[in-house]
């Protein structure tokens, strides 16, 4: 025999599967009924939940639209879209600039790093010395015999 269903099951059962019964597993139902029908907090509980559940399918409710705003609505976009071109945002201008930027910011970045570093008093690394031959900034004696990258 299966313990009585509880306060705490019921509790637990509307925060997983919400208030309605449909979406509760096989055989919950009859237990839950038993539960309202002996204790009236387990009712209040019921009651309260469908009441939320139910002002939180009305918010969620999508609003009625009549036909002649959606004619409205496309008749503004065959508009626009024969008006000529509007504002597009991957231009070839555009693209050109934000990877000029996104250098820019990648090398100001890096010798940020390499001024920073190198005040510190460390000795430069061998990333350094790619960074400083990539972005030519520092001293760069050339490679001498014996240097690698």
């Amino acid at each position: 025999m299966s313990r009585p269903f509880t306060l705490a099951d019921l509790e637990a059962l509307i925060d997983r599967y919400g208030s309605d019964a449909h979406a509760w597993p096989r055989g919950t139902a009859e237990s839950v009924t038993a539960l309202v029908a002996r204790d009236d907090r387990a009712r209040r509980l019921l009651d309260a939940s469908r009441t939320l559940d139910a002002d939180l399918r009305s918010l969620v409710a999508p609003s009625p639209v009549h036909s002649a705003t959606v004619g409205r609505i496309l008749a503004g976009v065959r508009e626009r879209q024969s008006a000529g071109p509007g504002f597009h945002l991957f231009t070839p201008a555009r693209m050109a600039a934000f990877a000029c930027v996104a250098v820019g910011c990648i090398a100001l970045g890096a010798t940020l790093g390499l001024v920073i570093d190198r005040q510190s008093g460390q000795s430069w690394s061998q990333g350094e010395d790619v960074a400083v031959l990539v972005l030519g900034v520092g001293q760069d004696d050339g490679f001498a015999t014996g240097d690698s990258l």
